[in-house]
């Protein structure tokens, strides 16, 4: 799981930040007070926060050996 920050600017995307930047809600939680003061509203900026969910699934590890 992490949070992606969305940045837009006159409604054209302007930047997002990376699924590395921000992994918990702790860290969410000090970085997005810093984007909201830095990209402010009245100077058309938007900002959008998305939870991403990773899912992972278990393979088969004989599927990807060779068979010689």
């Amino acid at each position: 799981m992490f949070f992606e920050i969305n940045v837009s600017l006159h409604g054209i995307h302007f930047f997002a930040t990376h699924n590395r930047s921000i992994t918990d809600k702790q860290k969410l939680i000090k970085v997005l007070p810093v984007i909201l003061d830095k990209f402010p509203i009245d100077e058309g900026f938007e900002i959008s926060v998305s939870k991403c969910n990773i899912v992972g699934q278990t393979l088969n590890v004989n599927d990807f050996i060779e068979k010689v």
